[in-house]
């Protein structure tokens, strides 16, 4: 039928040849026509990327020729999309999708039309909030998602970041927090939500805890056996007019004020609050979404109390590295626990350390430093924490994997509180646990087999009765001394012959001096 009253309008007039704007060729419609719409997108990434202009009403997918429709509320914010399209290219999961005026003054809905026709009608959403630097609890997710429709049940699961599970009473309020929420911060340029359905039918809450809380009004005890209280009402603690409330401010803080709803891995600049807050604005932040990489040398970040436990690494040098190089050095400024080697276009990697302090650690020593004639870059991830492989690990080009669990590795050095404090890189590289009998000479080889500078000298410390050799090593740059420790840490050294059994195996073991010229 479509087909035919095209045909038929075309046999009557000819469309005339625009100059470039067909915005204007059909009248303004509330409805817009999305072309080139990325494979695989969903209708919270075309609401995400549109969000900006005002709220949606129903979306249309039409996967099979990357096709869609959008429906806004106000036809103000159509043309608004429509005008910003023309000038600027609007990405939708990565690629630019074009936006016109539908002939369409309305999408017609199905008899039981949800805000997206191909969506299922569930009730329960799965919300991961990245970057958490604050207390997220039941009564902070309820906060928000009250918003959106009549909130059942909320259970908060930790064991891989932090995620909640939100149980509406109808499926249409899950898929309207689903459209407005993906990609929002809680508060300002932190706590991103991340939010998708979840594979579960229904919420089993058998008692009220920060963890978990049911809103229907049944009668269960708390995590104390005692009977259940109504949640305490929203206030609006310093957030902006018509911004989602959330709780007072702890104790000697305050939290930052509700940042407004952003496209996912953007951020709006903080929002003046009332309260002093001892957190520093957040820098930029940068991760495999999407985001450039960081400036050489960015001097601030919070405090390691706020960091994520997870780096990003950035840098040519990464071509020649893989896993293992890479905790050879970050092992020295901290326990880790995952390491994952990510495109090499432009070449980048994220490790996970035990916590937010060995990123710090790593920052700040490691930040700029050169390898192989090029500079690393080290800035905080957004990311909460390295998920594991679905499917089988993808091989590096030397046949190592991209991908290397380090937390349960004997090699990781601090082993509870320690007065060990790292050194920044220098030329003097300080080795224990080496192999007794001609160590300067077997290092030596080391080093020429593995093809780099050779050191200018190798002292070795004479202690009687030591099991193994310490000593320290002067190499001619501080870049030649930070490639011996990627390439040579943790090298497997030959014990001198045992007549009475097999020969003892050494690890090598290396990290930087801070009294090496002392020395």
């Amino acid at each position: 039928a479509c087909q035919g009253n095209m045909a038929e309008e075309g046999a009557d007039v000819k469309r005339p040849r625009t100059d470039g704007n067909e915005q204007y060729a059909t009248p303004p419609s509330r409805v817009l026509h999305v072309r080139g719409v990325a494979d695989g997108a969903e209708s919270a990434d075309l609401a995400t990327a549109v969000a900006g202009f005002g709220p949606v009403s129903y979306i249309v997918l039409m996967p099979k020729v990357r096709q869609a429709l959008i429906e806004f509320e106000e036809l103000s914010a159509a043309q608004e999309c429509v005008t910003a399209a023309s000038v600027k290219p609007i990405f939708v999961k990565g690629r630019p999708a074009y936006f016109n005026f539908s002939k369409s003054q309305e999408i017609k809905r199905p008899e039981f039309a949800t805000l997206d026709e191909s969506a299922p009608a569930k009730k329960i959403i799965l919300i991961t909030v990245l970057n958490p630097l604050f207390p997220i609890t039941t009564e902070v997710i309820h906060t928000i998602c009250s918003k959106h429709g009549n909130v059942e049940r909320i259970v908060m699961v930790r064991k891989n970041g932090v995620q909640a599970f939100v149980e509406y009473d109808r499926p249409e309020s899950a898929q309207r927090a689903l459209v407005q929420l993906n990609g929002a911060d809680i508060y300002a340029n932190c706590c991103t939500l991340k939010i998708e359905y979840a594979k579960c039918d229904r919420l089993n809450v058998r008692a009220n805890s920060e963890d978990m809380r049911d809103y229907t009004g049944a009668s269960l005890p708390d995590r104390y056996g005692q009977q259940a209280e109504a949640p305490p009402p929203a206030h609006d603690y310093g957030a902006p007019h018509g911004a989602p409330a959330y709780p007072p401010p702890p104790p000697g803080g305050a939290y930052p004020p509700y940042g407004p709803p952003a496209p996912y891995g953007a951020s709006y600049p903080p929002v003046a609050s009332p309260y002093p807050s001892p957190y520093p604005p957040p820098p930029p932040q940068y991760d495999p979404y999407g985001m450039p990489p960081p400036a050489p040398g960015y001097p601030g970040y919070p405090p390691a109390g706020g960091l994520s436990p997870v780096v990003m690494i950035y840098g040519p040098s990464l071509e020649r590295l893989n896993c293992s190089h890479i905790f050879n050095l970050l092992c020295l400024y901290g326990n880790v626990a995952k390491i994952k080697m990510l495109g090499r276009q432009p070449p980048s990697a994220m490790a996970q350390m035990v916590d937010s302090y060995g990123v710090q650690s790593v920052i700040e020593n490691l930040n700029g430093v050169e390898l192989f004639g090029a500079r690393l870059d080290f800035s905080p991830s957004r990311q909460p924490y390295i998920g594991d492989s679905r499917g089988p690990v993808p091989p590096l080009p030397d046949g190592s994997p991209s991908q290397t669990d380090y937390g349960s590795s004997v090699l990781n050095r601090f082993k509870g509180p320690s007065r060990h404090r790292p050194a920044h890189p220098g030329r003097f590289v300080h080795f224990y646990n080496a192999a007794p009998g001609n160590t300067a000479m077997a290092i030596e080889e080391i080093l020429t087999r593995l093809q780099l500078q050779l050191p200018i000298s190798i002292k070795v410390f004479q202690k009687e009765g030591a099991r193994s050799e310490s000593g320290l090593i002067e190499f001619p740059t501080v870049s030649s001394a930070t490639e011996a420790i990627v390439l040579a840490n943790h090298m497997e050294m030959a014990g001198p012959p045992s007549p009475t059994g097999p020969v003892t195996k050494y690890t090598l073991k290396l990290c930087f001096s801070s009294q090496g010229a002392e020395s």
